[in-house]
């Protein structure tokens, strides 16, 4: 495990919730997710060690989504936050990992906005004051299926409070809300999305979103060009 050279380093906690788009196309970021998943904290110490920054606490929670219209229980698929710097939680880490599936989905697009909605309702941490982050870290090849789309509202396990629009879901992201999401701290959020991006459409809006950051994908390619030690180092970048 990785070892601090300089113990004089602001200490941050950092919660992450990776949310994966586990669709039949998606095998590239599933499998490096699985291969890397054992080596996640280390990439992550290392990451922040380049940008001068220290470790404090470390937990990683995972959000497979799917499409609500042809996927069941399957559409949405939350794991709890996972506590990294524990070896037996990252036992579980890996177990809920080696769990996940490219299957499913249907056509493109996928229900990514409600990926985003449900881990903005997450149980963040409240510890580390100005140096805690609360950050969401988004995967796919595909375009986001409007928020409370008329196939899917009517699924039985749609849930309920989402955003009407993608600009509630802004207003969420940007100043929060305490019905549904009273752990989540906005000026300590970020979120780093990897998707494909087209002109007018929901990702090149959300680029323009304030400490959000939208990285170009091939469309259909399973974000197989990204590696996790990368993903990483944009996030950390960002604090």
């Amino acid at each position: 495990m990785t070892q601090y050279a300089n113990q004089n380093m602001n200490q941050y906690n950092v919660d992450v919730c990776l949310c994966i788009d586990g669709t039949g196309s998606m095998h590239g970021i599933i499998d490096t997710v699985k291969a890397q998943a054992k080596n996640v904290y280390d990439m992550y110490t290392d990451a922040m060690l380049n940008t001068s920054r220290g470790v404090g606490g470390f937990r990683v929670k995972v959000i497979v989504f799917r499409d609500y219209e042809c996927d069941g229980d399957d559409a949405m698929v939350q794991s709890e936050f996972f506590d990294l710097t524990n070896p037996s939680e990252m036992d579980a880490f890996e177990n809920f990992v080696d769990g996940i599936e490219a299957q499913g989905g249907g056509d493109n697009p996928e229900n990514a906005l409600e990926a985003i909605a449900l881990a903005l309702r997450s149980n963040w941490t409240r510890t580390g004051g100005r140096f805690r982050r609360h950050a969401i870290m988004l995967f796919t090849d595909a375009a986001a299926l409007p928020l409370q789309e008329e196939k899917r509202v009517v699924a039985s396990n749609y849930p309920e409070g989402m955003p009407m629009d993608l600009a509630e879901l802004h207003e969420m992201f940007d100043h929060g809300d305490q019905e549904f999401a009273p752990y989540y701290s906005p000026r300590h959020g970020r979120l780093v999305i990897y998707a494909p991006i087209s002109s007018g459409d929901t990702w090149s809006a959300i680029k323009a979103w304030e400490r959000a950051w939208v990285v170009p994908t091939r469309p259909d390619g399973g974000c197989e060009e990204i590696d996790l030690e990368d993903a990483l180092a944009t996030l950390t970048g960002t604090f």
